[in-house]
């Protein structure tokens, strides 16, 4: 998805960029349908405290998977791969 908005001008008008992201959003719906773990578990344990979900999910959002990926190195190479960077 990165790869089809690095030139917005391009999206546009490239029906190849769209079908990237097009098949980059239903990856991550798919990912959604398989459980979406400490991140949701995060934000309803923490909206039981009056916080808002939506809002809660994007302050936590950074933060879980740099959890997670501590404890997985395989999975975090190839996020830097598919993402371009190491960090």
């Amino acid at each position: 998805m990165r790869r089809a908005f690095a030139d917005r001008a391009r999206f546009l008008g490239d029906p190849e960029a769209r079908a990237q992201c097009l098949a980059a959003a239903w990856l991550a719906g798919v990912v959604l349908a398989a459980g979406t773990g400490l991140q949701h578990k995060l934000a309803h344990v923490l909206g039981g405290v009056g916080l808002p979900h939506a809002e809660t999910h994007a302050v936590i959002l950074p933060h879980v998977p740099r959890f997670n990926l501590a404890a997985a190195p395989t999975a975090r190479a190839r996020l830097a791969v598919a993402l371009g960077d190491d960090d």
